[in-house]
């Protein structure tokens, strides 16, 4: 049987097979004469200079800049450092082990800077405040010469209408530490996984971690992304938190608009939050030291927020623990542009026992029902309770109550004042009588007259 004849590749054919050949080896000697140009010192300088002057800080970048190989290629960068403030309590402020940044470069021929991936392992964060009061993050940018700032800005007047797109961001072992010279106190905030990646307009931002020690994992997403980057117009929200056995959670809108003097970028807030802790005392380590809080529980607490950073408005507020429930509407002045902190509104409280609230503050109470309705205000450091009303049991109290809070060092108040009307006090309504004392408990003697001690 013939053998049939050799078929010799066609012209055409070789021509392709040369032609990907080509251009394979253009496109590899391309990637790696720019490997070796990122490698180099002339980036490396240049990306520590630009940080240094920006922050008047020394930056440092351990190793030589690497290269990934891919179509869109990402730059690694091991062993960033950016140097603490002089009066700091460490060398650095910031440390990476690893940042790795991968930018779309089609996108940049449409004038847009598009950041797709942003990698961080290992960053540590420490942020500090002198006994002076001044925080490390304030930094004192160095001055250029004048003929440098002329240079520069003819060779950046082109680049100014690029946009920045961030579209996904990573960090892995991360740690931030509060140090507060003054008080000698120090908060660690841990970040064990953090994602940020685009939804729709907006982004979604998941969180991993613990705070002093208490677990927690945290969702956040903003429905639109573009106003918050701007800082003017709406930006709706939605947050998630389980924080130990506690899970909280918030939606509503912020919205912004830009300022001249670099104030709060925020013209209106609005929000309703929840809350359920196993115990009173799960929100211990987000508070002051110090401050002892009661175990008992489960709490829930259900809070609506709206208005502006001059004037909020709190309505409703509502507690519910121990089958007690308080419950009350005010308008808050926070601290502000040197405003005073002020709160004025009314609250009531309802308890089903006495006895049961007084047992979760380690006092002994009677075992009767307690209701209390007044106007409550807060300003210049003074607590004013009027039109209040009590009933406990078979007693009855009203009036107005004025405190004047201790200064620092003082258990007691600077000043107090009580104006009450009893028309009927009874010490048994608000004491637990010894076992066997029923007559004085209930006031009455066993022949129905009044007891003695009532």
């Amino acid at each position: 049987m013939a053998k049939p004849p050799h078929r010799h590749p066609s012209r055409s054919g070789r021509r392709l097979g040369w032609s990907m050949v080509s251009v394979a080896a253009l496109l590899g000697g391309a990637w790696y004469a720019l490997d070796q140009y990122v490698k180099g010192d002339n980036i490396r300088q240049m990306v520590t200079q630009k940080i240094t002057e920006a922050t008047g800080r020394q930056v440092t970048i351990r190793d030589p800049l690497g290269l990934t190989f891919s179509l869109n290629p990402a730059v690694r960068v091991s062993g960033f450092t950016l140097a603490n403030a002089d009066w700091g309590s460490a060398p650095a402020m910031v440390t990476a082990e690893t940042v790795l940044l991968r930018v779309d470069l089609a996108r940049l021929l449409s004038r847009e800077i598009v950041v797709q991936d942003l990698e961080l392992e290992r960053p540590r964060v420490l942020l500090e405040v002198s006994k002076a009061g001044k925080g490390n993050w304030q930094f004192t940018p160095q001055k250029p010469k004048t003929a440098e700032v002329a240079k520069r800005a003819d060779a950046t007047a082109d680049t100014k209408t690029f946009r920045v797109v961030m579209q996904s961001v990573r960090i892995a072992d991360g740690q931030v530490t509060y140090h507060d010279m003054a008080k000698d106190t120090r908060k660690t905030l841990t970040l064990q996984e953090v994602t940020l990646r685009p939804e729709g307009e907006g982004v979604q931002a998941d969180l991993q971690g613990s705070y002093q020690g208490v677990p927690y994992v945290i969702g956040v997403s903003l429905k639109a992304l573009q106003p918050l980057l701007r800082q003017q117009g709406e930006v709706p929200f939605d947050l998630t938190a389980k924080v130990a056995d506690s899970t909280v959670t918030a939606n509503g809108l912020v919205e912004l608009v830009a300022t001249q003097k670099g104030g709060l970028p925020v013209r209106r807030l609005q929000t309703e939050l929840r809350a359920e802790l196993p115990t009173f005392a799960a929100v211990k380590p987000f508070l002051p030291d110090g401050k002892p809080l009661p175990e008992f529980g489960p709490v829930q607490l259900r809070l609506a927020v709206e208005g502006t950073p001059q004037k909020l408005n709190l309505s409703p507020v509502q507690v519910q623990a121990l089958e007690s429930e308080l419950a009350g509407t005010f308008t808050l002045t926070p601290p502000l542009d040197g405003r005073e902190l002020a709160l004025d509104g009314t609250a009531q409280l309802k308890v089903a026992a006495l006895a049961k609230l007084g047992a979760a503050v380690q006092q002994k109470l009677a075992d009767v029902p307690l209701t209390l309705a007044t106007q409550v205000g807060f300003a210049h450091q003074t607590v004013r309770l009027e039109d209040v009303k009590v009933t406990a049991g078979e007693s009855s109290l009203a009036g107005n109550i004025l405190v004047k809070m201790p200064k620092d060092g003082n258990a007691l108040p600077e000043n107090l004042r009580v104006n009450l009307d009893a028309p009927v006090l009874r010490l048994a309504d608000f004491t637990v009588q010894k076992p066997g004392d029923g007559a004085a408990k209930s006031g009455k003697t066993t022949d129905g007259s009044k007891a003695a001690g009532g």
